[in-house]
């Protein structure tokens, strides 16, 4: 199974943000694991290293976070392709909308995000953290 992960799961993950850090973990788990692949874009990358080295105020920190989360999960590109392709209506959030585009390009099962309503109008299906954790563990 592949998946991409929004930008709000992965911040849970990497700042143990409760209540939702379980979950996250367990999400990352799995792309840990034979079962998942598992790609964030590489414009949420450069997101959650912004937020990471703001809470950290440690850039060493900051980067052995950063290198054990590519030890983890993909780096997908978005493409100009992908950019133009946001801009058809449906998703209001442009960034949402761009991690749609790749996640359809690039042939994600999932969307694994707690914005569900953000990605109601996608292309490719929108699961919660929880629902992921039921869905990976059947197949």
């Amino acid at each position: 199974m592949k998946v991409i992960i929004d930008t709000n799961v992965a911040l849970d993950f990497m700042s143990s943000r409760e209540p939702f850090s379980s979950d996250a973990e367990k999400v990352f788990l799995l792309c840990c694991s034979e079962l998942v692949e598992g790609y964030v874009t590489a414009n949420s990358f450069c997101d959650i290293h912004y937020v990471l080295h703001k809470a950290l105020h440690n850039e060493e920190q900051t980067r052995s976070a950063m290198n054990f989360w590519l030890d983890i999960i993909k780096i997908a590109s978005a493409t100009e392709i992908d950019c133009r392709k946001a801009m058809r209506p449906g998703i209001k959030d442009y960034e949402d909308a761009v991690i749609d585009s790749v996640a359809e390009r690039t042939g994600c099962d999932y969307i694994v995000t707690r914005n569900l309503e953000d990605f109601s109008k996608s292309a490719v299906p929108a699961i919660s953290p929880q629902d992921f954790i039921k869905t990976a563990m059947r197949e």
